[in-house]
């Protein structure tokens, strides 16, 4: 038993250097920092057994939890001092992947669509960030003359990175009631529906960069998704299990090491502006990543500040991670940290408000 116990003990210690080696050099630690909740509860058993049986063996497991107690703040918050008073001088930033705004099911009777736009003109945001975003000409699906009706952020930045059949468009989008002074976006190797744009705003007589980042994804297929459902239910060969995991594990591998190449892209970019900056969007990666340390590197983050409970973010089959973010410049401070649990996307939407610290 105890040699188990030494084994998930160095796992999880390699989970505490994930963050800082690239994936592009070396990707095992990468898969050790996804795994890292559950190598965390692994390790508290390990502790509660050897406290039952072995009080001084507990040693081991417990100080390698105390070691990790900045990746435990990342994944589970409780704070209590969210003030009314603060809402009034705040920014109300939201984030969301939209998911197409479920375009390619509208017609269903559940009709996400309209939940999704419910759910925006109740958000109030001065601030959203869509990744997924989705746009078709004319009358069938017109997302952005929708949003200019609906939210109190009407101004917008909109980088599409494909168009198909001229009028369906795919991209990402800030909208804002703040004034709009630049924008532009950050071109990155693997581009392909992943890429960052940045839009300049004026915040209280100050200038605000907006970063809305979308980060490489996995791409799983239907196939995936049904041997994942075929192994927690079970029903699949040992052949075919061997199969489905060497090719997930691939697809992990291989989208580990386009986030490390765009995450040193875009960081690179941060630390060039020359204004605070706001970090919004979807990193497809866990708080135990190369990719969160990379970006959130000297700012502040919203869940950690004001959140609370888990901090999961995808909504979708797999084992559900936070990998939706809001960061910012420690001038401002968080509150209201809050992640939406509604069943509209693949996503949960996530928000906060933001006041100057000096408010």
């Amino acid at each position: 038993m105890m040699g188990f116990t030494i084994f998930f003990v160095i796992l999880l210690l390699i989970c505490y250097i994930a963050p800082y080696i690239n994936p592009t050099t070396f990707s095992f630690p990468a898969f050790m920092g996804l795994a890292y909740p559950f190598l965390l509860v692994i390790n508290f058993f390990f502790a509660i057994f050897w406290l039952a049986y072995g009080r001084k063996r507990a040693a081991l497991p417990i100080l390698a939890i105390l070691i990790g107690y900045q990746p435990l703040m990342r994944h589970v918050q409780f704070n209590f001092s969210n003030k009314k008073e603060e809402q009034k001088e705040s920014l109300n930033v939201l984030t969301f992947n939209a998911r197409l705004f479920d375009y390619y099911h509208h017609d269903r009777k559940d009709n996400v669509t309209s939940k999704i736009y419910d759910f925006l003109k109740e958000s109030d945001a001065d601030i959203v960030c869509f990744q997924e975003f989705f746009n078709k000409d004319g009358t069938e699906f017109p997302v952005i003359p929708t949003l200019e009706t609906i939210l109190k952020a009407k101004g917008h930045h909109i980088d599409y990175y494909t168009t198909h059949r001229k009028t369906d468009h795919y991209g990402i989008a800030t909208f804002t009631s703040l004034p709009i002074l630049d924008s532009g976006h950050i071109m990155t190797p693997e581009t392909q529906g992943n890429y960052a744009i940045y839009t300049d705003v004026l915040w209280k007589k100050d200038t605000m960069r907006i970063y809305n980042i979308h980060m490489a994804s996995i791409h799983f297929s239907p196939e995936d998704y049904n041997f994942y459902h075929e192994i927690t239910n079970q029903n699949t060969e040992n052949q075919d299990i061997k199969t489905g995991s060497l090719k997930i594990l691939g697809k992990l591998n291989n989208a580990f090491k386009k986030r490390g190449i765009q995450a040193d892209e875009i960081a690179a970019h941060i630390k060039k502006c020359p204004y605070p900056v706001l970090i919004c969007g979807d990193f497809n990666d866990s708080p135990c990543s190369y990719t969160y340390r990379e970006l959130s590197e000297n700012l502040a983050d919203a869940f950690v500040e004001s959140g609370y409970g888990l901090g999961k973010t995808y909504a979708g089959s797999f084992p559900s991670f936070r990998i939706d973010y809001i960061l910012y410049d420690k001038r401002y401070k968080a509150s209201y940290y809050k992640t939406h649990h509604l069943k509209i996307s693949d996503h949960y939407p996530v928000s906060a408000r933001l006041i100057h610290r000096d408010s």
